[in-house]
């Protein structure tokens, strides 16, 4: 007499839609800009960032900016426009928990730039050099990524590759599982029972 089988769970599966395979897209580009080496822009990021504010508070010295904050004539500038000079202009933002975004005169993201020479120059340059060596890697890997998503038919195919996803199989696929629970025996039975070769009249 056939028994139930005990065989795992069957992950339930789904054609990915347009709308599935952005998700996904973004949920990869999140994952690899978490994992991505970030060392040598971090510390190209503190030689930058205290080069700015080196430059700003030697034209506006905080204790000053302090004073004109009490009547709203000065606030924090995140973002700082630099030059070095030859015409170019280009724009720094400090890290949203960087303790030494400046105070300068007026309302935030002033214009006015502030002129890098010699080692304050270098370091800007640097940081930007080691910017889009970052951004570079990171588009690198997405691009596999991108492939994997967008060339896949279906979710699961999706998932055995890049495990990870598996933290939005409920949004896209759904909670429900289709379970093999059926024994060979009672297949058999079912597949050659007069019931399943009969065919209802249209």
């Amino acid at each position: 007499m056939g028994t139930m089988a005990t065989e795992a769970p069957v992950q339930k599966n789904k054609r990915l839609s347009q709308g599935n395979r952005d998700d996904l897209y973004r949920l990869a580009r999140k994952q690899v800009k978490a994992t991505a080496d970030a060392a040598a822009l971090d510390n190209a990021y503190e030689h930058a960032a205290q080069a700015v504010h080196a430059a700003v508070v030697a034209e506006y010295p905080q204790k000053d900016m302090a004073v004109l904050v009490r009547y709203d004539a000065a606030s924090k500038d995140a973002c700082i426009y630099v030059s070095s000079g030859h015409y170019n202009y280009d724009r720094f933002c400090f890290r949203d928990d960087d303790k030494r975004i400046p105070l300068r005169p007026g309302s935030n993201c002033n214009r006015a730039a502030f002129l890098l020479k010699g080692e304050a120059l270098a370091a800007y340059d640097a940081y930007k050099d080691a910017e889009k060596a970052h951004e570079a890697e990171c588009a690198r890997r997405l691009s596999d990524f991108k492939a994997l998503i967008y060339g896949a038919k279906t979710f699961n195919e999706v998932a055995s590759i890049w495990p990870a996803a598996e933290a939005m199989r409920e949004s896209i696929v759904g909670t429900g599982t289709s379970l093999t629970v059926l024994s060979n025996d009672v297949v058999s039975r079912i597949q050659s029972d007069p019931a399943a070769a009969l065919q209802e009249a249209a």
